[in-house]
């Protein structure tokens, strides 16, 4: 009798699902942010990886054809220090180097189709935006420093080598730092403005980006303003 008389009292509130047209609404939104924020991302992703794979390799090839003992190990350190650069960018995966693609496999043709895309639409804007607010973080800086001051400590105190180890320290920490400095933080921006509903208004100037690019003739530095 109780139960029932506080069922009466405080009756439950049915939550209201969106509309197919808010569905709809919502789906734009992240389709077209998502796919804005994809040549960002393939720039930043696929410029610092040829740039890390490029000099990892330079080294490694210097490192075979040279007879100095000394600059031998310079360059053979150097090369494993870039192909740790690489495996930075092959084996995480940055998603917002591909959320967009993978969201426009997903059918639409029906209202439930909709609402299940919607879901999947939400769950690659959130984890995009929670990937590049990583790699904006603490940790890749802790990382990227820990391991350019390792590697420069290898070349001074196993070889000898205290210059070219203070240099390979510094170049490294730069890299490090560069690339965090230049990775695509579009997403961050979206999830929020999606959060708060900003559907319809224009999107967040993002300042510049930049890639660091190899190229025949050298290095090349690629940007959008």
């Amino acid at each position: 009798m109780l139960a029932i008389c506080a069922a009466c009292a405080f009756p439950s509130v049915a939550t209201a699902e969106p509309s197919d047209e808010e569905v709809s609404d919502k789906l734009t939104f992240i389709e077209r942010r998502l796919g804005a924020g994809t040549a960002a991302a393939n720039r930043w992703s696929y410029g610092w990886l040829s740039t890390f794979g490029t000099l990892s390799l330079a080294q490694f090839g210097i490192a075979l054809g040279v007879k100095d003992p000394g600059f031998r190990a310079d360059m053979a350190v150097g090369s494993v220090a870039c192909s740790f650069g690489v495996l930075t960018f092959a084996i995480p995966p940055f998603t917002p180097r591909f959320a967009a693609s993978q969201l426009a496999a997903w059918p639409e043709r029906t209202p439930e189709e909709r609402r299940r895309k919607l879901v999947r639409a939400e769950e690659l804007l959130k984890k995009s935006a929670e990937v590049e607010r990583l790699g904006h973080g603490f940790l890749p800086q802790v990382a990227g420093i820990g391991v350019s001051v390792g590697f420069g400590l290898v070349l001074s105190l196993a070889y000898n080598r205290i210059r070219t180890g203070m240099m390979n320290t510094a170049v490294g920490i730069a890299l490090v730092e560069t690339q965090i400095f230049t990775q695509p933080t579009t997403a961050i921006d979206d999830w929020n403005d999606y959060q708060k509903g900003s559907l319809y208004g224009a999107r967040h100037s993002h300042g510049t980006s930049i890639a660091i690019v190899p190229s025949p003739g050298g290095i090349n530095i690629a940007g959008a303003f």
